[in-house]
């Protein structure tokens, strides 16, 4: 019989109280072990942070009095024996849910962006669809409608970030230590370092090196001494 392979989940505990970290800590040490694992934190049912620790009942316990200490009022924990892909696995859901106390994008070591090459192939599919219709173009026709049809999507692009702002605003974002500051215009472009990008995606990207979705990256200030994603102005116009 072929070898089953090990469960990446080996227990978990789910929609406990901060209460209980307090009072029964050793009760959930017990339950945990010295398991690493994924956690993630609650306020009114909705997910706040996610993180990974090797000693959970610790790191959501530390959590009570850090600069999360306020933000959360239940906890989960899931217990993996799968060390190898722990940072992979929190990237992964931080990505998908995207919580509002992480600051960073989860990031994945190797995996490749598909996006430009879904384009490119959606481009030459678009090519190959006409071309059954109306009959094969030549090269130059065919490399003017793609380039046509990417200037039309950048501009689509850049029009959805158009107007989220009355007036220019200043914006901040850390990222390893280092803090960026900028402003975000009218026309959805972000100046930062003296140099101007289509959006704060592309801003952030660049700086960094990587993809990252500069909605959730960069804050701007909408009371004093309080900060909020960007991706706030898009809901307020939605």
């Amino acid at each position: 019989m072929p070898r089953r392979n090990k469960q990446l989940v080996t227990g978990f505990l789910e929609n406990l109280h901060r209460v209980v970290l307090e009072e029964h800590l050793s009760i959930i040490k017990k339950l945990a072990g010295k398991q690493p694992g994924v956690y993630a934190l609650y306020k009114r049912g909705k997910l706040y942070y996610v993180g990974l620790a090797k000693d959970l009942p610790s790191r959501v316990r530390a959590h009570l009095r850090d600069k999360h200490g306020k933000s959360w009022d239940t906890f989960r924990l899931y217990l993996t024996l799968d060390k190898g892909h722990m940072k992979e696995l929190e990237s992964l859901l931080i990505r998908i849910t995207n919580p509002d106390g992480n600051r960073q994008s989860g990031r994945f070591a190797r995996a490749k962006n598909l996006s430009k090459d879904f384009k490119r192939e959606y481009d030459t599919h678009s090519d190959h669809r006409l071309e059954s219709l109306f009959g094969p173009r030549t090269r130059a026709e065919a490399r003017a409608t793609r380039l046509k049809r990417r200037a039309e999507r950048e501009a689509a692009s850049k029009n959805t970030a158009a107007g989220l702002v009355e007036r220019t605003i200043h914006v901040r974002w850390s990222y390893k230590g280092q803090v960026f500051k900028g402003r975000f215009r009218k026309d959805g472009q972000l100046r930062t370092g003296g140099k101007l990008y289509e959006s704060p995606s592309a801003a952030a990207s660049t700086l960094a090196g990587r993809p990252i979705d500069g909605w959730s990256a960069w804050k701007y200030q909408h009371l004093p001494g309080a900060w909020q994603k960007l991706r706030h102005k898009k809901r307020q116009r939605k």
